[in-house]
């Protein structure tokens, strides 16, 4: 069976909302699994009558019993995401595989072949962070092999059945337990620290920042805002594509008036980001990650535009 599975709070349901509403456009009948932490049956219900409305056979599963005490959370990170590391034990039994996705992602194009990927002995399937000095700090604090990939959870294609057999969400739990202070991305971390020698790799098309990666060398089929968040800034790149599917849920956006402030703040934004693109163009190589990635948002703000006109 295909299935896609998501975890929330109240907070981002009208994220995950936005997502199933991508969901529904590029992949339609696929099943859909979502996490509760704390959604409120205000919600629940407007979600329950959303996915009638596109179609979407979704099922939703508290999660209000699970007991994720000790695990470490920060200020933009809630104990919600944590949930995925427990998947195979709230999802049926049954089911051997699911495809989770973050609720801040957008599936923009078929994913059928995901479904297809044989994974084998592979607990997880997912595209790996790119090398950089930051990912390669992180892999050396979690003991990571310098061989082996650091890869970003939030597209993940899960082998249920192998995290059963083999007990992953209590080694994972373990881990963090005793290793708190490592864990600056938290769940994603712990994740890379117990499994990350044992993932497949899925290609970039499947996880496409679109603040660090070109549209010019890469077909995204799935979109994932890992970095700045569209309904947090107005610069972030290919936000217009969240606002897009956003407008088609039951959690529309607030009109938002473009005051001094943003004004400011955008115009920081590209300031800064012109200045390194031109220190990196004089020779300052220290700027050149950012200069690219100041490139690639541009060409990915033009292309993507013309999949809503």
């Amino acid at each position: 069976m295909k299935a896609i599975c998501a975890a929330c709070d109240d907070k981002f349901v009208p994220h995950f909302a936005t997502t199933m509403m991508s969901v529904a456009i590029s992949n339609p009948g696929v099943k859909t699994y979502l996490v509760s932490d704390g959604i409120s049956p205000e919600n629940l219900a407007k979600l329950s009558a959303f996915s009638s409305r596109i179609a979407v056979d979704l099922e939703i599963i508290d999660a209000s019993q699970l007991d994720l005490s000790g695990l470490k959370t920060r200020k933009n990170y809630s104990r919600a995401v944590w949930i995925r590391v427990f998947l195979p034990q709230l999802l049926p039994a049954s089911l051997e595989t699911v495809l989770h996705l973050d609720a801040d992602v957008l599936v923009l194009k078929d994913v059928a072949p995901l479904f297809e990927f044989e994974m084998g002995a592979h607990p997880i399937a997912a595209v790996p962070e790119d090398d950089t000095p930051r990912t390669r700090e992180r892999k050396a604090t979690l003991g990571i092999d310098e061989a082996d990939p650091y890869i970003n959870p939030g597209v993940m294609l899960m082998n249920l059945s192998a995290w059963r057999e083999r007990e992953l969400s209590t080694r994972v739990r373990d881990y963090a337990l005793a290793n708190a202070e490592k864990l600056f991305l938290l769940d994603m971390c712990a994740i890379n620290a117990v499994m990350a020698h044992e993932a497949a790799i899925l290609e970039r098309t499947y996880n496409f920042f679109p603040h660090v990666h070109s549209s010019d060398r890469i077909d995204p089929r799935i979109v994932h805002y890992a970095g700045p968040k569209p309904w947090n800034k107005r610069h972030v790149a290919c936000g217009y594509l969240y606002h897009h599917f956003r407008a088609m849920t039951p959690w529309p956006e607030k009109p938002v008036s473009f005051s001094l402030a943003d004004f400011r703040e955008t115009a920081r934004y590209h300031i800064k980001n012109w200045r390194r693109s031109l220190l990196n163009q004089l020779g300052a190589k220290k700027y050149a990650h950012s200069a690219q990635n100041y490139r690639n948002a541009r060409i990915n703000n033009s292309r993507f535009r013309r999949l809503i006109l």
